[in-house]
Parts: structure tokens; C-alpha cells; sequence
């Protein structure tokens, strides 16, 4: 393969989605623009490096004994759906999204409404469901933290709240 070259397993868009693989190849260009050289330099000075080392589980949640691979991989994490949903046009389309469907859909639940922006926004930007509530949640709307919640294997129920509920220190 010539050098710059990212694979993806063929498999990614049928096991997950197309916004997983999309998400999957700004990462890699990410790592590529901001992180080539210090792979460059550092296989200069160290015969055993690897560029296909990444963060570890036992040290995942404990920031404080990340390496520079691991904050790499952080970075490359955080960017790539903010190259996707750019904040500006995300912005505009989340409330076009909130005012078309309650105007459409004037009964539905606020949690039902919250959803469907979710997963209009992630079709729209062709990205996953969750980068999508992440972003939304990112550029504060708070109210997409409600939706989509997976734990124990599945999905658990969305629900809604008073959105200063956030500023009083209240948590869910």
C-alpha cells in the first residue's frame, strides 16, 4: 500500500453503519495531518515503535498514565466529528430540525421530538446515532443526554427534563 494509504475493514459498514466508517476514515486522516511526524521522528530514534499501538483498557479512564499514543488517539477521537458536523451548520440544523418537527409532529413527547432530531441530524450528516447525541450535547443541547442511553445490552427508555435542572447541579 502507498504511504498515507487507510484501511478499513470491509466489514465496519455492515456490522455498525455508514456513519461508523465515515467517523472511522476522518479519524485516520486526522492522525495522519497532525500526528505523522512524531511517528516519523519517533521510528527514527526507536527501532520498537508502532504505529499501531493504541490506548489500553486498564488505563482508558485514568487520564494521568496516558502516553503520547493514547492522547494521539484522544485527539483523533474528539476531532473527527467536529470535522463531520462542522458547529455552525450543526447548530442551524438542530433547531431547523426542532422547529420543522414540532410543527409537524405537534403532539409529540419531548423526548420522542429529541430522538428523531438525533436521528435526522445523524442522517443528514451521514454519522452514527451516538456521534450525532454527542455533538447535540457538545454545542449544548443539553436535552439529547435523555436519548439513547445504552447500558446492559440495550437501550434503556428516553426521557426528558427541565433543562436548568443542569445549572441547579441536578443529575440523572
Amino acid at each position: 500500500f502507498d504511504k498515507g494509504s487507510i484501511l478499513v475493514d470491509k466489514d465496519v459498514v455492515f456490522k455498525r453503519n455508514v456513519g461508523s466508517f465515515n467517523n472511522t476514515v476522518i479519524h485516520e486522516c486526522v492522525h495522519w495531518e497532525l500526528h505523522k511526524l512524531y511517528h516519523e521522528v519517533k521510528m527514527l530514534t526507536d527501532s520498537n515503535h508502532s504505529t499501531m499501538k493504541s490506548r489500553t483498557e486498564e488505563n482508558f479512564s485514568d487520564s494521568s498514565m496516558w502516553g503520547p499514543l493514547d492522547w494521539m488517539e484522544w485527539q483523533a477521537n474528539g476531532i473527527a466529528p467536529r470535522i463531520l458536523m462542522p458547529k455552525v451548520q450543526t447548530k442551524i440544523k438542530i433547531r431547523e430540525l426542532f422547529q420543522t418537527l414540532t410543527l409537524v409532529n405537534p403532539d409529540m413527547s419531548r423526548s420522542e421530538l429529541v430522538s428523531e432530531v438525533v436521528d435526522n441530524l445523524a442522517s443528514f450528516f451521514n454519522v452514527s446515532r451516538q456521534a450525532a447525541k454527542i455533538r447535540m450535547i457538545d454545542l449544548g443541547f443539553k436535552e439529547a443526554i435523555g436519548v439513547y442511553n445504552y447500558l446492559d445490552d440495550r437501550y434503556m427508555h428516553n426521557f426528558a427534563f427541565e433543562l436548568e435542572a443542569f445549572d441547579k447541579g441536578g443529575t440523572y
